[in-house]
């Protein structure tokens, strides 16, 4: 048909005869006479279906298929179907108020590979690195607002001192330290060796009470004032040296620095604690940080020494010449 030029004719015919009266009659005939029914039933009995299904299963198609329904656009417009039909709200709730959830939580709840999970969860290390820095964090921050706020009660405190001595009031902020935020660094250093003392005592008492049931007389409690001088003592020290700073200081942002040497000795340490404790029974040697321009007690002075608040460390022009300090 090709060869004789008659090819688009045929195709016409053959478009005309499917798409006209004749095929539509010829399938109502079919229809009307059961042969669609017996033909498919033929089919189903020869099991043509199940094979079908096979092949179609062993294809790639359904994966493909599955790709196509979990792509994004697909899978939004089935999330939007389903949630936009009327009924499924109302089932949604009848599922949530049934006593299946409340089994099923039970189940979960009382289960020992529950329990299991959340040991190991709990024992993790990541978890428990978690945690400490969380808590950490919350104490860095308590100190660094607690500072900020004594730092401008630094500079209060000394504006009527600063007049008394006739002194110009300060425009700005200065690196060195004020009585309030040593007072505080002082208080929690106190309850530090405090808690420490306290604890080292009820165990002593613990101990003294299999041996006898007198209550503490006298020397001990002399003992124990001297002990706690010694325990002191030797906290302070240690902390001035190693570290130039206490618990207390460290957690007001405060920080001890030589004014002409390094580095802080074990001998500049001992000559501040002789000034501490002068300073402490004649109270005059902290006042004298209200009326000094470098905020310098006897102490500070004694030890050649200037608390000063951290990250800034002394600039090199406060450092006093050996004239300037003897002056």
């Amino acid at each position: 048909m090709r060869a004789l030029g008659i090819d688009s004719a045929a195709r016409s015919v053959l478009d005309q005869t499917i798409t006209g009266p004749i095929a539509a009659q010829v399938t109502r005939q079919l229809i009307e006479q059961g042969v669609i029914e017996r033909v498919t039933q033929e089919l189903i009995s020869g099991g043509v279906p199940q094979r079908v299904v096979d092949q179609v299963l062993a294809s790639k198609v359904p994966e493909d298929l599955i790709d196509r329904v979990l792509s994004r656009e697909v899978a939004l417009r089935l999330t939007e179907r389903v949630l936009s039909e009327p009924g499924i709200v109302p089932a949604a709730n009848e599922v949530l108020e049934s006593q299946v959830v409340d089994e099923i939580s039970e189940t979960v709840l009382e289960s020992d590979e529950l329990a299991a999970v959340i040991t190991k969860i709990a024992n993790s290390e990541e978890v428990r690195e978690a945690i400490a820095q969380q808590s950490f964090g919350l104490v860095t921050e308590l100190g660094a607002q607690i500072s900020i706020r004594t730092r401008k009660l630094d500079t209060w405190l000394e504006r009527l001192p600063r007049r008394l001595a006739h002194k110009e009031p300060r425009t700005g902020p200065v690196p060195e330290a004020g009585l309030a935020s040593r007072t505080v660094a002082f208080a929690i250093d106190y309850g530090v060796v405090s808690l420490f003392l306290f604890v080292l005592s009820a165990l002593v008492n613990l101990i003294a009470g299999f041996f006898t049931n007198k209550p503490p007389g006298i020397v001990a409690l002399l003992f124990g004032a001297m002990a706690f001088g010694v325990v002191g003592a030797v906290y302070l020290l240690a902390f001035w040296t190693l570290d130039r700073q206490t618990p207390g200081m460290r957690f007001m942002r405060l920080r001890i620095e030589p004014v002409v040497e390094d580095d802080v000795s074990f001998w500049d340490a001992l000559r501040r604690l002789v000034g501490f404790v002068v300073s402490f029974v004649f109270f005059i040697g902290y006042l004298m940080i209200l009326f000094s321009d470098r905020r310098r007690g006897l102490l500070d002075r004694i030890a050649d020494t200037v608390v000063i608040y951290v990250p800034e460390r002394i600039p090199e022009r406060f450092r006093m010449s050996g004239e300037q300090r003897e002056s």
